[in-house]
């Protein structure tokens, strides 16, 4: 009875303290884990391909590089962490809140700016 009720309180602390822009979660390590957590899934559902170059359950002489390679498990583990970035998003009332920029390598999540090209000071004498 008692940890429900402190449940429900805290719940409504959070969401009050999320309103003053305080945030009671701990993003960097969360991320971190969900980062690690991606690559530890794809090692655990990969074990068999990933114990030597050529040869796993599909055969003896069936190479294995489209397992090992960094690229493979690296985005493994970047779509764990976008997932739990949602989550977060979601927890933190900022889902949807910023506009998409549509203009190649833009922040996204500030309007884009044109730089101001400074006018040369020199002087060319012909």
């Amino acid at each position: 009875m008692i940890k429900s009720w402190l449940l429900i309180n805290f719940m409504c602390i959070g969401e009050c303290l999320l309103k003053f822009s305080v945030n009671p979660n701990n993003i960097d390590t969360d991320t971190q884990w969900a980062y690690w957590n991606g690559v530890r899934n794809f090692v655990a559902e990969k074990h068999d391909y990933l114990q030597r170059q050529i040869g796993n359950p599909e055969g003896e002489d069936v190479p294995n590089k489209k397992h090992y390679d960094p690229r493979v498990w690296i985005r493994k583990a970047e779509v764990s962490m976008i997932d739990r970035l949602c989550v977060s998003m979601t927890q933190l009332n900022s889902k949807d809140k910023y506009k998409r920029s549509q203009e190649p390598g833009a922040h996204q999540s500030l309007p884009f700016k044109k730089p101001v090209q400074a006018e040369s000071s020199i002087e060319t004498t012909a």
